[in-house]
């Protein structure tokens, strides 16, 4: 999986949820699933879902190894 960085002041602090999606390969259903069980943070700005790129990287770190 790619680690997504916010180092760089130009890059994204968050992502929207269509942006998971491609991101990760998973469906937009699973990714809600995670974000109502708790397991991924998600904060709300109107009408949009966003994920902070942080969020995105400790939800991937902790995922069982295949």
């Amino acid at each position: 999986m790619t680690k997504f960085s916010s180092t760089h002041p130009t890059q994204k602090l968050a992502f929207t949820l269509a942006e998971v999606v491609t991101a990760t390969g998973m469906g937009k259903t699973s990714i809600y699933k995670e974000i109502k069980e708790g397991r991924l943070p998600a904060v709300k700005a109107g009408r949009r879902t966003l994920i902070p790129v942080a969020a995105v990287n400790a939800w991937l770190a902790a995922l069982p190894a295949s």
